[in-house]
């Protein structure tokens, strides 16, 4: 079924100034959501958390199955520690929110993090556990303000920026 209807020039030329200004909100959104968790989870967690060593007494597998486009199966596992720590004279146990290929070994030494008013609040005291969502959410808003700021520019929408003809 072909349609007849023909759309305005101007909703034409607005499209890119569309997609630009699309782009650079949620950029915008993004790295405001970075810097807000950041700001609630991390510092927070910082301040009121305690340091301690804990050792890998068991290990937990995840397993993930994703398809390539040739339609063959690919299975990836995982490796959860789970670790034990003493913490106000009693010893806490939990089980990683980061697991990893290859895993640490059980007996192995890793930092935690835990909250002193209530040990079973912990993590690991790693670079993952505590950046990756941030850096994740940061990089992605990164790409897209830039992307969307580009083409703004581009466009002439951006103050102080006059059109670039092609």
């Amino acid at each position: 079924m072909r349609s007849d209807v023909q759309l305005p020039r101007a909703v034409y030329a607005k499209t890119p100034l569309l997609i630009g200004a699309l782009f650079l909100a949620v950029g915008m959104v993004l790295l405001a959501s970075a810097v807000i968790t950041n700001m609630l989870r991390a510092d927070d967690w910082e301040r009121r958390s305690a340091h301690t060593t804990g050792i890998v007494v068991d290990i937990t597998t995840s397993h993930t199955e994703t398809r390539k486009s040739d339609g063959a199966a690919r299975r990836k596992t995982t490796y959860c520690p789970v670790v034990e720590f003493r913490a106000d004279g009693r010893t806490h146990t939990f089980e990683a929110d980061t697991c990893t290929d290859p895993g640490p070994r059980i007996g192995e030494r890793l930092d935690v993090r835990y909250d002193p008013a209530k040990p079973a609040d912990a993590m690991l005291d790693s670079w993952t556990a505590r950046w990756l969502l941030v850096t994740i959410l940061g990089g992605i808003g990164v790409l897209f303000s830039g992307i969307g700021g580009l083409v703004l520019m581009r466009l002439g929408k951006l103050p102080g920026h006059k059109p670039v003809r092609a």
